[in-house]
C-alpha cells in the first residue's frame, strides 16, 4: 500500500514534468471550457451553432496535445468535423457526468451512469474502435470524472478496462487515501489571462496524475 508521501511525490512531479513540457494548462482549458457550460445550466448550448466549432476545437486539440491523434489512433487524419457527433452527445448528455467524481463512485449507481456514458460514447460510428484510452481522455477532459486509462496508468493501478471491479478498485483507493489526495487543491488556469481560475482540478484528475506517475516509475 503505498504512503501518503509517495502519493504526493507522484502528484507533484507529474506536475513537475507537464511544466518542463509546457503542456500543464491544455487540460485545464478544456475543461474549463465545458465544465462553465454546466455551471451557467446550460449544457445545450455547446452543439447550438454558436459554439459548435469551438467545442470540437476544444475537445480536438485537448486530445491531440495527449496524443489521441496519433498515426494509428483512430481520430488520425480526420477533420474537426468528425467530432461533430460527439459534441452533440456531449450537450444532450446527463448533468451528473459533471458531478460524479471519485469521492463518490462507491454511493448509488455512479458507476453504472460512468459505464453507460462509455458505452454510449463507442456508439458514435467514428469512435466505435476506440480504445479505453480514448474514450476516458474524452471524459477526463470534458467532465473529469473518471482518470485516463492509458498505458501508464493502468501500470500503476494494475488495471487493464474501464469496468466495475477497475473503478471501484479506483473508488476504494480514494477512500484508503483520502488525507494525501485531498491536501492538493491544484486550480485551473485561464487562457486568456493565464492567471488561476476559481475551478480546481477533479479527484479523478488528480488520481489520474497519481496513477500516470506511478506507472511511468
Amino acid at each position: 500500500m503505498p504512503s501518503d508521501a509517495s502519493i504526493k511525490k507522484c502528484i507533484n512531479k507529474y506536475q513537475e514534468n507537464l511544466k518542463a513540457s509546457k503542456n500543464i494548462s491544455q487540460f485545464d482549458y478544456c475543461y474549463c471550457y465545458f465544465y462553465t457550460f454546466y455551471k451557467k445550466r446550460k449544457i445545450r448550448e455547446i452543439a447550438n451553432r454558436k459554439n459548435l466549432q469551438m467545442s470540437c476545437l476544444q475537445l480536438g486539440f485537448y486530445l491531440a496535445s495527449f496524443g489521441m491523434m496519433r498515426r494509428s489512433a483512430v481520430l488520425s487524419k480526420k477533420s474537426l468535423e468528425y467530432l461533430m457527433p460527439l459534441i452533440e452527445l456531449i450537450s444532450n448528455s446527463d448533468p451528473k457526468l459533471w458531478e460524479i467524481d471519485i469521492d463518490s463512485y462507491l454511493e448509488e449507481n455512479n458507476i453504472d451512469v460512468l459505464l453507460k456514458f462509455k458505452k454510449s460514447i463507442k456508439k458514435e460510428k467514428i469512435l466505435e474502435k476506440a480504445t479505453d484510452t480514448l474514450v476516458t481522455k474524452i471524459m477526463l477532459g470534458v467532465y473529469g470524472n473518471i482518470p485516463a486509462f492509458d498505458r501508464y496508468f493502468r501500470i500503476g493501478f494494475g488495471v487493464h478496462t474501464v469496468n466495475e471491479n477497475s473503478l471501484r478498485k479506483i473508488g476504494q483507493f480514494y477512500n484508503d487515501h483520502r488525507k494525501p489526495i485531498d491536501s492538493f487543491d491544484i486550480k485551473t488556469r485561464d487562457f486568456l489571462t493565464g492567471k488561476f481560475t476559481k475551478i480546481i482540478c477533479t479527484k479523478a484528475r488528480l488520481i489520474d496524475m497519481y496513477g500516470f506517475q506511478k506507472g511511468k516509475g
